[in-house]
């Protein structure tokens, strides 16, 4: 029995000579007009050269990478690379199309190259024609032909046929036969034919053949494409293994072959080191071999490193082989030196190389890195950029903080003009250091770190800057933008974006100055659940470099994917109270069709791109604020979880009703004003009662220490605060309840005791300098405990100097002045209007992104701003009803004058449906377009570009209002579409930032979110979600927050919020059934109320 793997050769006959009964295709006696045609066709085929690009002379290669200039010429547009394969690679967005001089006719001549290939059986027939005639006038357009047919299936007999013609006695119809077969092995039905044949053999013993060296190449080709098919291995592995493999290195040494057959066998071999049996053999027995070829034929080397990086994939053993052999030093100066096919081979191995663990530390441990960034920043070949880009994303992805040091030191070694030394190239050291040169070297290294951090960042911007083709004025702003989403390249754009998110999260080689905001973390929680520490200061130097860019870049999908109507606007219109009222009690957002989808999403690849766009911007917009509302979410989670124990404990001890009222009266305590920041004056009383409370308790504790003996508890506590905690515990609210005034035993013996200093600012105890007793420390240590659960102190604080106080401060007004900048930079480039229409976008995790994003940016820098802002709204609102009162309509005409005005401050659309659905008389469509004609004229929306998406800031304003206020003016009721999702983050993110926009808004932006119709679309959302009982909550508080105007409680009422409160108390608990009777009594009480 034929062991496993071996091909059984009984089925392959031997060729004979054609004849003209065996012949599967006959020839017309008479010549046609058809074959003047095909004559006219061979003429123009015979033009073309089969060898564009003549191979270099055979000359040794003595370059150096310390005297070779940098290649940077791209010679991607050559007709070797334009195969119809990779061009619809390219045109998929995969890859390239060509270099930074590509057009779109190169992709022309690929798709009319695909629709005049020939079939490879007409190529047969006319291989047995030329055969059978014997004339060689029409061989080379064959030949031409042969090269570049359809591989399509064909039947046994034509491949018969095509083997047969393999063994002609003519030179050149061999030839072209072995061109088709090669073709015809692309097709893995045809390949198990031919094995079937016994091809094999075959072809090595031809390789062998000195007689027929000039079908080397081609015999090399078929065996290459026969390889490839990897299901196939069973039949051809093991001949390979025991035969083929010496064949190929022999004939790959040898001097007598020519160059271009020593391509091909590179070719082969390389496509053979992805089996790791041949890798092992190749790296134990061949290497020797194949790095002689390489010293001495410049040609085989993009051959030969397609086959190292192949032998790098396998494991960690062939990645040590080949470095041993001192394979990456050779491949190193081939990507600085050679030309441009070269260069992308070995950027392909140093990606691979990056591919492990092991691999990554040797890339970075013999300093190849600089050369990649040196490549990246120099070369104008795309699909070079595209590879160094990979490289570096995978390096940062998998490299240690340690590693990540060693980026930042070689980055600043590539491109610093003075000379770095090595880590171990300053000499030999005698004895130890001294601790200042020490420290002089690490502060020395760490600046190296930063400036390579920051030479980083610059090349990615300016990588950022060539691929999306942007032109720069003189001031270095945008002007225009060449990316077009959906058409052009974007994986290099997408590497380069990644990795300009991993640079802020660096914190390599930063100093830490405590005087000093730049250099402060701010916590990320990041897609994939890591906890990232953005560096402010990173982020700034960012900014500066221009990496803003990737919000035009953002803006550009946004604008192709989005469509915004234009229509009249004036900053008037868009922020009249009275006018915003108007729109939300006549419905008016029900009236306006939502915005239609311009184009379909993009694909799968290309939304992962806006996705990395989005997060970057992300992380940008969250340096930029504080979120004073991010525990919201976690605060009610943990009261609803509270809630179901207490639940569960109850129903074993207490199910009376007293008891579910004492845990309504906690869980009241546990949400106070913060939560309502409109009501500061409460507020305010609350906190002065506390402390009020906590001193007279601290002072009759102090008293009762002093005198008398103090019963104890079982367990060691004092037994009126213990009483008192359980009090407060249960629900009620704190009573003071004076101690019995004794004094433990072991007092009297030791004198007076220090003073116990109780800090109602900080809500701590504060002990003096001198050492307290073992016992008496246990015992206060119980005294704290249990005023802390009474609810009198919190945590303790560590005293705090006057100057680590001002030290302080002065950080914090720092770094707020930092994230104001931060946030006017992020407002002027248009943030909110490039974010917002994704959030009504159908994925997922683009939208919490978006979401996020947004309820970033419009965070107040202080939480002054919104008092202010509220204080002054309520003033003007106080004076405008004052002046409404006065002006008060008597009779219809009056009233129809006051309305038109009113109306002439909206939209033509709105104000047309208000008048109709109120039936004003005033003034008619011509006569509003006659006076717009004379004098007044609206603000119309420019053109939509690019760059027009960008603002000014208004410094009299709160920046957080200003991208508020835009956002709804620009986004509409598409800021909250995600509310509808099926995606349980999509959703919370949506609620958050509503949340957000009423807990910091005023007048304006409430009327402005009930003119977008967001009471509705809330009401709806607690009905849809009602089994969700932290969503529920934060949606009632939303909405209780909303509706604290006159004005706003009769939209809510008027939507039928009395039943939908009424429905909810009927099934909910805990929390929030407190929340809702908060809420049903507030609608239902003051102005606008139900009574």
């Amino acid at each position: 029995m034929d062991p496993p793997g071996a091909v059984e050769g009984r089925r392959l006959q031997k060729p004979t000579a054609a004849r003209q009964h065996d012949s599967l295709f006959h020839p017309k006696d008479s010549l046609s007009q058809d074959n003047l045609k095909l004559g006219a066709v061979y003429d123009q085929l015979e033009k073309i050269s089969l060898n564009p690009h003549p191979h270099a002379p055979h000359s040794l290669h003595t370059s150096s990478s310390l005297t070779s200039k940098l290649s940077v010429r791209c010679s991607c547009g050559n007709i070797e690379e334009l195969s119809s394969s990779r061009g619809q690679r390219y045109r998929n967005g995969t890859g390239p199309a060509t270099s930074t001089a590509c057009s779109d006719t190169e992709s022309d001549s690929d798709d009319d190259s695909d629709d005049e290939a020939f079939s490879l059986v007409a190529v047969i027939g006319m291989l047995v024609t030329e055969e059978r005639k014997g004339s060689a006038r029409r061989l080379n357009a064959i030949k031409n032909l042969a090269a570049c047919c359809r591989g399509d299936a064909v039947s046994e007999t034509h491949l018969y046929q095509l083997v047969r013609l393999t063994g002609s006695t003519s030179q050149q119809v061999r030839q072209a036969a072995f061109l088709a077969l090669r073709e015809a092995a692309t097709d893995e039905a045809n390949t198990m034919a031919l094995l079937r044949m016994n091809i094999v053999p075959q072809l090595l013993t031809l390789l062998q053949d000195k007689m027929e060296a000039a079908s080397h190449s081609a015999a090399a080709a078929v065996l290459e494409k026969i390889v490839t098919h990897r299901k196939l291995a069973d039949y051809w592995l093991e001949g390979l293994i025991t035969r083929g493999l010496s064949v190929l290195i022999g004939s790959l040494s040898s001097a007598n072959q020519a160059l271009e057959t020593k391509v091909a066998l590179g070719r082969l071999l390389g496509s053979l080191a992805g089996f790791f049996e041949i890798a092992v053999l190749l790296l134990d027995h061949c290497v020797e071999d194949i790095m002689e070829v390489w010293m001495r034929y410049p040609a085989m080397k993009e051959s030969l490193t397609e086959l190292f990086r192949r032998l790098i994939q396998h494991t960690d053993h062939t990645v040590a082989g080949v470095l041993e052999h001192r394979i990456m030093e050779h491949v190193a100066v081939a990507l600085k030196e050679d030309s441009c096919g070269v260069q992308i081979r070995a950027a392909e191995f140093f990606q691979a190389l990056c591919g492990t663990d092991y691999g990554l530390s040797a890339f970075l441990d013999e300093g190849k890195l600089r050369g990649i960034l040196q490549v990246l920043r120099a070369t104008h070949c795309r699909r070079l950029r595209e590879l160094c880009v990979a490289t570096l994303t995978r390096t940062l992805q998998h490299a240690t903080t340690s590693q990540l040091r060693e980026v930042a030191l070689e980055t600043e070694a590539a491109f610093s003009r003075e000379p770095v030394l090595d880590q171990e190239g300053g000499g030999v050291r005698h004895g130890k250091e001294e601790a200042g040169h020490l420290m002089s070297r690490r502060k020395e290294a760490s600046g190296r770190c930063e400036r390579g951090s920051r030479v980083l960042i610059s090349i990615l911007v300016e990588t950022i800057h060539k691929e999306a083709k942007l032109t720069l004025d003189q001031s270095r702003q945008i002007k225009s933008i060449g990316f077009r989403p959906g058409q052009d390249f974007y994986k290099t754009l997408s590497d380069t974006v990644c990795c300009l998110s991993y640079m802020a999260t660096m914190t390599i080689g930063l100093q830490r100055n405590r005087t000093s905001s730049h250099n402060t973390r701010v916590s990320v929680d990041g897609s994939n659940g890591k906890v990232h520490k953005l560096s402010t200061e990173v982020v700034s130097f960012m900014f500066h470099q221009g990496a803003l860019c990737v919000l035009d870049l953002l803006n550009t999908y946004t604008l192709h994917l989005f469509s915004v109507p234009g229509e009249h606007y004036t900053q008037q219109q868009q922020r009249n109270v009275d006018v915003l009222h108007l729109q939300a009690m006549m419905k008016v957002w029900q009236m306006v069709s939502p915005p239609s989808q311009a184009n379909p999403l993009p694909g799968t690849e290309e939304l992962e791109f806006v996705k990395q766009l989005m997060e970057c911007v992300y992380l940008f917009a969250r340096c930029s604020a504080e979120l004073w509302n991010c525990e919201v979410e976690k605060e009610v989670k943990a009261k609803i979880e509270e809630n179901q124990k207490w639940n569960r404990d109850s129903a074993a001890v207490d199910e009376t009703s007293i008891g579910h009222y004492q845990y309504i009266k906690t869980v009241d305590q546990a949400f106070p004003s913060s939560f309502r920041i409109e009501n500061i004056t409460t507020h305010r009383q609350r906190e002065n009662e506390m402390r009020e409370k906590r001193t007279n308790s601290v002072h009759q504790w102090k008293m009762a220490w002093g005198d008398k003996k103090e019963p104890r508890t079982p367990d060691g506590g004092l037994s009126s605060y213990h009483h008192q905690s359980s009090n407060n515990a249960s629900g009620d609210s704190p009573k003071t309840i004076t101690p019995n005034k004794t004094r433990p035993q072991s007092a009297k013996k030791r004198g007076p005791e220090p003073d116990l200093k109780f800090d109602l600012n900080k809500s701590g105890f504060k002990e003096q300098a001198r050492a307290v007793p073992s016992g008496k420390q246990r015992e206060e240590t119980q005294v704290k405990r249990n005023v802390r659960a009474a609810g009198y102190a919190r945590k303790m604080s560590p005293v705090v100097t006057k100057r680590e106080q001002e030290d302080r401060s002065a950080i914090g007004e720092e770094g707020k002045e930092l994230q104001k900048k931060f946030r006017t930079r992020l407002f002027q480039e248009g943030v909110c209007g490039a974010v917002g229409p994704w959030v009504a976008c159908q994925v997922p995790h683009i939208q919490a992104l978006a979401a996020e994003c947004l309820r970033c940016v419009i965070q107040p820098i202080h939480l002054e701003e919104i008092k202010q802002l509220r204080e002054s709204a309520q003033a003007k609102e106080r004076q405008n009803r004052h002046k409404s009162r006065s002006d008060m309509a008597k009779t219809l005409a009056e009233r129809d004058k006051i309305l038109s005005q009113v109306l002439s401050q909206m939209s033509t659309g709105s104000a047309d449906v208000v008048r109709d659905a109120l039936g004003v008389k005033g003034r008619s469509d011509g006569e509003a377009m006659k006076k717009t004609s004379e004098g007044a004229k609206f603000k119309t929306k420019p053109p939509l570009n690019s760059t027009n998406h960008k603002l000014t800031c208004n410094t009299d304003e709160p920046i957080g209002w200003q991208c508020a206020i835009h956002l709804l003016e620009a986004c509409g009721n598409q800021a909250w579409k995600g509310l509808n999702s099926d995606n349980a983050q999509t959703r919370t993110a949506c609620l958050l930032l509503v949340y957000d926009l009423v807990d910091f808004g005023e007048t304006v932006i409430h009327m402005k979110l009930a003119s977008l119709g967001v009471v509705s679309e809330l009401m709806d959302f607690l009905r849809n979600h009602r089994q969700s009982q932290d969503l529920t909550l934060i949606g009632v508080m939303t909405l209780k927050n909303l509706v604290w105007d006159y004005r706003l409680k009769q939209i809510f009422l008027s939507e039928g919020g009395e039943a939908l409160l009424t429905d909810l108390i009927k099934t909910s608990e805990g929390a929030l059934l407190m929340h809702l009777h908060q809420f049903l009594e507030r609608i239902t009480e003051g102005p606008g109320g139900m009574l």
